[in-house]
């Protein structure tokens, strides 16, 4: 875990959040039943064109405040 708490949201490109099928607008690490281990997360409602996706770590660890922690790879599939 690199923070206490984190949430990842995605913003459409006139930076609202992006509307979906379940009305969850956020991803966070506080969920009952989390566990905590490498995951792949798939986005896919996401718009077309330009969209912006936020990672918010809260109170992170001392790797991420010393800059040696690097952010996953985002990848978007055609």
């Amino acid at each position: 875990m690199v923070a206490r708490v984190l949430s990842l949201t995605l913003y459409g490109p006139a930076r609202y959040l992006v509307p979906n099928p379940i009305d969850r607008y956020a991803i966070e690490d506080r969920p009952p039943g989390l566990r905590y281990r490498p995951v792949r997360i798939v986005v896919s409602d996401a718009p077309r064109g330009r969209f912006l996706l936020y990672l918010r770590l809260d109170e992170p660890e001392r790797v991420v405040a010393a800059g040696r922690w690097t952010t996953p790879t985002v990848t978007r599939k055609r």
